[in-house]
C-alpha cells in the first residue's frame, strides 16, 4: 500500500513539474525546443512562433527585412545596438544586462531589460542573431522576479538550438 501511494505521488509530481516543450523545425535553418502550446503566424513580413511556459511568454521570430545589407556586414554590432536601443525606447525600458555569446558556433547578441507592460513590471530577455540571410529573435517575457523555473525554461530552449 505504501509503495502504491509513493508511486502515485511520484507520478503526480512528474506531471506537475515537467517542462512542456517539443523539438521543432522553425524553418530549414533553425531547430529548437518550443513551448508545447506554441502557435505560428505571420505578420508584416515577420514569421513567428509564440507560446507560454507558466507565466513566461516565449516569442521566436524571423524576418528577412534588411537581410541583403546585413549579409554584407562583417561586424553586426551596430545592428544589434540599434535593436537594443529601439526596444528600450519603444518600451521605455531600463537595460539590465547585455553581451555577445556563442551558440552552435554562431554569434548571438543577448540583452535583458525591465519595462512596465500593460501595468505590470516585466523582464524581457532577448537573443538576436543573423543566420542564412534571416534575422532571428528569441524573446522571453516574465514577471519582474526571475525564478528557477524561468532560468531552467530559458536554458532548455536556448541550449536546444541547432543551426543548419
Amino acid at each position: 500500500m505504501k509503495s502504491i501511494i509513493c508511486t502515485i505521488i511520484f507520478l503526480i509530481s512528474l506531471t506537475g513539474f515537467s517542462q512542456e516543450f517539443f523539438f521543432h523545425d522553425v524553418d530549414e535553418y533553425l531547430s529548437m525546443n518550443v513551448p508545447e502550446d506554441a502557435v505560428e503566424g505571420e505578420m508584416s513580413g515577420l514569421t513567428y512562433i509564440q507560446g507560454t511556459l507558466g507565466d513566461i511568454l516565449v516569442n521566436i521570430s524571423k524576418t528577412d527585412k534588411g537581410s541583403k545589407k546585413l549579409a554584407k556586414e562583417t561586424d553586426l554590432t551596430k545592428f544589434y545596438e540599434g535593436v537594443k536601443e529601439g526596444s528600450l525606447k519603444a518600451s521605455k525600458g531600463k537595460l539590465i544586462d547585455e553581451g555577445i555569446m556563442q551558440i552552435d558556433n554562431q554569434e548571438f547578441y543577448n540583452f535583458s531589460f525591465s519595462a512596465n507592460i500593460q501595468g505590470e513590471d516585466k523582464i524581457i530577455n532577448t537573443y538576436i542573431f543573423f543566420w542564412k540571410e534571416y534575422t532571428y529573435t528569441i524573446q522571453f517575457m516574465s514577471p519582474e522576479n526571475e525564478s528557477d523555473h524561468y532560468k531552467e525554461s530559458v536554458s532548455s530552449i536556448i541550449d536546444s538550438i541547432e543551426l543548419n
